[in-house]
């Protein structure tokens, strides 16, 4: 099979012939710069903002919720500015990058990071903060990285790190079409923490009672979760037949709601804490960490079904709708409660005692199965909008596999090149 036309081969496989593989130092105007060394303080308007590493979004984001300053002679001389990009150096976030776009606010920066300003002459700031995103610049990382024990990456290692440039009219137009992606990703995550945020009034509503749904009378009642449902009620014995094969849910395949997957397995092979029976609309409670709030409600086909002994197995009693129970334990009331049994504890962990004793308000069961299908039907939309975003932000992934590797041309090809 012959070169493609127009194309040459190079360290990082096949480019279009008038790509260059440059080093990144090549493109800066400045060499790469270490931050401050300099402890945070508490957040003043009247001191820098200080971004560390640590306020680095794995997706590249200035973490904004939990603002600091600086207090420094030098600080100044540490000033991020429009368009540079910020790369950790050091343990395991290394590699992990920003680019800076807010022209109002000069960040400080710290000295887990190192700074890198593009020459806007030579190359596109975004262009290349968008390579930072790339899986061979990952590979390059995680080689990099594992010269010693701890990981890291220095300056002159950054700066000797290979791009593939095209000219600089096509990585502004791949920059620009990226951005507009990026842009849609940000709508849409803005809309689905708006519907989270309708969710979570929703419930401090609708499962206090202090918004009763038209139609609906009656007293709610406040019951203790082992009052209206059986706790742990089946498990496997140390006796089961060794060749008894199901289907394993560990703590680490459920995260909020979410059954990430599952194993299967014969009881002679599995984890001790093989033992929970689980049954369709059960509720497993994550007694490890609960503040996570790491809970399911088995909705599933597979079968049969048995969970970590890292969960409490609540199975609901007639009278009492599972899903509104499942929708209960998400309640700030019950977070309340779970923050206080942890409070002092040196392990982050509740018993299947502690479960029962945990208070849900329970109204009449009508209203019960009202409050849960508005409440699941949100989650529905909450669900539908997640999967909106994931699948964006692989379109984008394809995009940047293709753009930044000349596959997909977005200026016309040069005819020497064609």
């Amino acid at each position: 099979m012959g070169m493609k036309p127009g194309f040459k081969q190079t360290d990082m496989g096949m480019l279009p012939d008038d790509w260059n593989l440059i080093p990144l130092r090549d493109i800066l105007s400045t060499p790469p710069k270490y931050g401050i060394n300099a402890p945070a303080v508490d957040f003043d308007d009247t001191l820098p903002r200080y971004i560390r590493i640590t306020d680095i979004s794995d997706d590249g984001r200035f973490i904004q919720d939990k603002p600091v300053s600086v207090n420094h002679a030098l600080a100044e001389n540490y000033r991020v500015k429009q368009n540079d990009i910020l790369l950790a150096r050091t343990g395991a976030s290394v590699g992990k990058s920003y680019i800076h776009k807010d022209g109002k606010r000069s960040p400080v920066y710290a000295g887990f990071l190192i700074k890198v300003s593009v020459n806007a002459s030579k190359a596109s700031a975004d262009y290349v903060a968008n390579f930072f995103r790339t899986g061979f610049y990952w590979s390059w990382v995680r080689i990099t990285s594992q010269r010693s024990g701890q990981p890291g990456i220095n300056g002159q290692e950054y700066g000797s790190l290979f791009l593939p440039l095209p000219p600089l009219p096509e990585q502004q137009a791949i920059a620009a079409a990226l951005s507009d992606v990026d842009a849609l990703i940000a709508a849409q995550e803005a809309l689905l923490a708006k519907k989270r945020a309708i969710k979570q009034g929703a419930m401090q509503d609708l499962l206090t009672g202090r918004k009763r749904l038209p139609g609906f009378e009656g007293e709610w009642e406040e019951k203790r979760l082992g009052d209206i449902a059986f706790i742990d009620q089946d498990n496997l014995s140390a006796g089961t037949n060794r060749d008894f094969t199901f289907y394993y849910v560990s703590l680490e395949d459920v995260e909020r709601g979410k059954l990430l997957s599952t194993s299967e397995i014969s009881f002679g092979n599995s984890s001790p804490r093989a033992r929970r029976v689980v049954q369709a609309s059960d509720i497993l409670f994550s007694t490890v960490r609960p503040n996570l709030q790491s809970h399911l409600l088995w909705d599933y086909t597979l079968s049969p079904i048995i969970a970590s002994t890292g969960f409490s197995v609540i199975r609901c009693h007639k009278c009492y709708v599972p899903h509104f129970v499942y929708q209960s334990i998400y309640s700030k009331s019950v977070s309340n409660q779970i923050d206080a049994l942890l409070t002092g504890s040196n392990y982050p962990a509740i018993s299947s005692n502690e479960v029962k004793k945990l208070r849900l308000l329970i109204p009449p069961y009508p209203e019960q199965q009202a409050i849960a299908v508005i409440l699941s039907d949100m989650d529905a939309e909450i669900e539908a909008l997640e999967a909106q975003v994931r699948k964006t932000q692989v379109l984008k992934q394809g995009m940047m596999q293709e753009l930044l590797t000349g596959r997909i041309r977005l200026v016309p090809v040069p005819e020497e090149v064609a």
